[in-house]
């Protein structure tokens, strides 16, 4: 009797579960402004204090150019590596990959 009732908690309490994962997983809202974060692109123009610069990524095999901002407001050289924080309103904030390698 123990056994049955062990085994029907289990099977009640997997489709409890099972069921929330699910629920939680349809109601999920995806932040766009991240789907790059942490991808690797280069600088191609110079990004100033206050200016923005440009930077490109590749993508599925696909090369993208966009506006780049440095994400703690400093200069950044053309030809830097960077790695990509966020996107907002079509402009990359990136910080350069040596500063990200220090803290891995």
């Amino acid at each position: 009797m123990r056994r049955r009732a062990f085994l029907l908690g289990t099977v009640l309490a997997t489709r409890a579960v099972s069921h929330w994962a699910r629920q939680a997983a349809t109601q999920d809202v995806v932040d766009e402004r991240y789907l790059l974060q942490g991808h690797p692109a280069q600088v191609v123009s110079a990004i100033g204090p206050t200016q923005p610069g440009e930077i490109a990524y590749v993508v599925g095999g696909k090369r993208y150019a966009t506006p780049a901002q440095s994400l703690d407001g400093t200069a950044v050289a053309a030809g830097t590596e960077v790695v990509i924080d966020r996107l907002e309103e079509g402009v990359a904030y990136v910080e350069p990959w040596v500063q990200v390698e220090q803290r891995l």
